[in-house]
């Protein structure tokens, strides 16, 4: 990944970036700064393994913070020469293939983080009373440009090492109280299984899901939690936080071409009413900034057992080209998806289309 990148610092957690074995592999490393816990803070963290031959400057990151001076940071980059550099993602595909290396331009990330806070409506605007968690990996394109979208939006960032597809939710959310989360598809698989199983072990609780669905599928209605239903179902709510009432929004992505499991609709529609939010369950593709398809909040249909990402966000193009068997025709619509990112004039055709559906 270093040579493919051509990076020359690389940021890491002590004990997991074997320094003497990638300093002797890659010379081109010059600088290595580790982020430590407080209370390791006190060790001498600067020590280079004997062979790197000096090459490499070890420092840790709260030194960088401490010594930087009081005036740095506050004044724009200005001019072609002080622009941000691209951002390098490794994508990870199926297991046991080589990660595809992506690297996105500040246009990109700009029209990722658009393309989210323009998905939502105005009445689940990310804001200055949320507080944003992400259960997934920020190496993840689609977790990083969600991150940017809600510190645009000002809301309170809760950010710790337990991530990623095998994290628990329920342990990452102590001591906040989320109103967003961002989680990934393998934990929410979890949360829905584990409340399946107990709802299935209850008449009443069974009962009061089938309720909560119908409410939320035939009529179109998040339930309040005071309901009847809701109060009978709230035995099967995870305790995500320290208050698990003020949960609102749920962003989960499917990972396109990595074999990774799906969220069928069924899933999505039960676990909005295992949780009492509202869900934007996307598609997050190698090329895109953020996510490539968006699901509207309010859309609460189900559709059993088919997997419903949402339309293209409006940062996004999505074309199907004829690809071998794979055509469009009269009767069918099939063929390769291709990605324009971003799109041309999408904010345009973004107006457009809301004044056309309006």
């Amino acid at each position: 990944m270093l040579r493919r990148s051509a990076s020359d610092t690389v940021v890491a957690a002590p004990g997991t970036f074997p320094l003497e074995l990638v300093a002797k592999a890659y010379p081109a490393l010059r600088n290595l700064i580790w982020v430590v816990d407080e209370g390791a803070s006190h060790m001498d963290w600067n020590e280079v393994p004997e062979g790197t031959g000096g090459s490499v400057n070890v420092a840790t990151w709260q030194e960088i913070v401490n010594e930087a001076p009081a005036e740095s940071g506050k004044e724009l980059p200005s001019g072609e020469t002080d622009e941000p550099r691209d951002v390098v993602t490794f994508w990870q595909g199926k297991p046991g293939t080589m990660e595809e290396m992506v690297r996105f331009s500040q246009k990109n990330i700009v029209a990722g983080v658009a393309g989210v806070i323009g998905g939502l409506p105005m009445s689940a605007k990310m804001g200055p009373g949320d507080v944003f968690l992400p259960v997934e990996r920020m190496t993840q394109a689609s977790t990083l440009i969600l991150t940017l979208a809600a510190l645009h939006s000002n809301a309170t960032l809760a950010i710790n090492s337990v991530a990623g597809k095998d994290a628990d939710v329920v342990f990452a959310a102590q001591g906040v109280s989320p109103t967003i989360l961002v989680v990934p598809p393998e934990g929410l698989a979890r949360i829905h299984a584990d409340a399946s199983a107990q709802c299935a072990a209850s008449t009443l609780s069974a009962a009061a899901h089938r309720s909560l669905s119908r409410t939320l599928s035939d009529h179109g209605v998040l339930p309040s939690p005071s309901s009847v239903a809701a109060r009978f179902n709230s035995g099967l709510k995870p305790p995500i936080g320290k208050d698990p009432s003020k949960l609102r929004l749920v962003f989960a992505a499917d990972r396109a071409g990595t074999g990774a499991p799906l969220l069928t609709s069924k899933m999505v529609s039960d676990l909005r009413a295992f949780l009492g939010a509202r869900f934007v369950h996307g598609l997050a593709a190698a090329k895109v900034a953020g996510l490539a398809t968006m699901g509207w909040v309010h859309d609460y249909r189900e559709f059993g057992q088919e997997v419903v990402v949402g339309p293209p966000t409006v940062s996004c193009e999505l074309v199907l080209r004829d690809s071998g068997a794979h055509k469009t025709e009269d009767e069918k619509v099939e063929g390769e998806v291709c990605v324009s990112f971003p799109a041309p004039d999408s904010w345009l055709r973004f107006a457009n289309s809301r004044t056309r559906s309006s």
